[in-house]
């Protein structure tokens, strides 16, 4: 891969795990995306918004959403 995104989405979206400015992973709660930057929050949003969709990235899991899944997708869109 040449281009990898700072975060990971997974689908029950809790939270977000994404690299600190040390290289570690940590995770971030829903509850805490105001403290995400401009540009972090428009990569969880398209990322978010591909998986309601239904478009599928070969380097994430695949796995069936749930409705209240995808309500909550919806919701945070």
């Amino acid at each position: 891969l040449k281009y990898k995104e700072a975060y990971i989405a997974y689908s029950n979206p809790r939270g977000f795990i994404h690299q600190n400015k040390d290289k570690q992973n940590r995770l971030m709660r829903i509850d805490q995306l105001h403290k995400f930057s401009d540009g972090m929050l428009n990569d969880v949003r398209t990322a978010l918004d591909n998986r309601l969709k239904g478009i599928r990235m070969k380097y994430l899991p695949h796995t069936i959403w749930r409705k209240s899944d995808k309500e909550r997708a919806a919701a945070m869109i």
